[in-house]
């Protein structure tokens, strides 16, 4: 029996990836996805009010003391509720770039503390 026909020069056959080699591609191309995307949001983001829930009238409201920073379209913000407990407010897109929008206020544009008498 005659041995099979090599393939013409430059048709050989490529090496095989792993699921796992691909597995990490997709999940590198996901999170580098997922952080430009909030990169793009947070530059065209701004500086809103908010209720840290610490500050409160006298009949148990909070009060609007904070300016935290919100990415555009994004809105996440954690909160004390009148019995103590931590709560927070946010929509669709704060929520799933929550982890985004937490480093940067602790890193890039921080919280305000509108009523801080503490020289700046």
């Amino acid at each position: 029996m005659p041995d099979a026909p090599s393939p013409p020069v430059g048709l050989q056959s490529r090496p095989v990836r792993s699921a796992t080699t691909l597995r990490i591609g997709w999940l590198l191309i996901a999170i580098t996805l997922y952080i430009g995307v909030y990169v793009a949001l947070s530059a065209s983001g701004g500086y809103g009010i908010a209720s840290s829930g610490r500050l409160r009238y006298g009949g148990g409201l909070s009060m609007s003391d904070l300016q935290v920073w919100q990415p555009r379209f994004c809105r996440w913000h954690g909160r004390t509720q009148i019995d103590g407990s931590w709560t927070f407010s946010a929509n669709p897109p704060g929520v799933f770039f929550a982890p985004l929008i937490l480093m940067d206020r602790s890193f890039v544009h921080p919280t305000v503390n509108l009523f801080d008498q503490r020289p700046q």
